[in-house]
């Protein structure tokens, strides 16, 4: 699931706890962050905003954010 617009300040406890009780196994978010480990919130995945970027600058970004060059 994703949450529409997906910031914190768009979807709460309730609407967590609601898309778990619908049988979703995962949700996403719209705040950036990485998952470090199995113990994350499967509720609130952070993710990467993505542009229409060039494959180099996509790399980069990629890098940058894995905390790479």
């Amino acid at each position: 699931f994703a949450y529409p617009y997906g910031t914190k300040a768009d979807y709460d406890d309730v609407s967590v706890a609601a898309v778990e009780a619908a049988g979703f196994e995962c949700a996403c978010s719209n705040f950036p962050g990485l998952l470090r480990n199995r113990e994350a919130p499967r509720f609130e995945v952070p993710r990467m905003l993505v542009r229409d970027w060039s494959a180099d600058d996509f790399t980069a970004r990629v890098n940058a954010a894995l905390g790479g060059a």
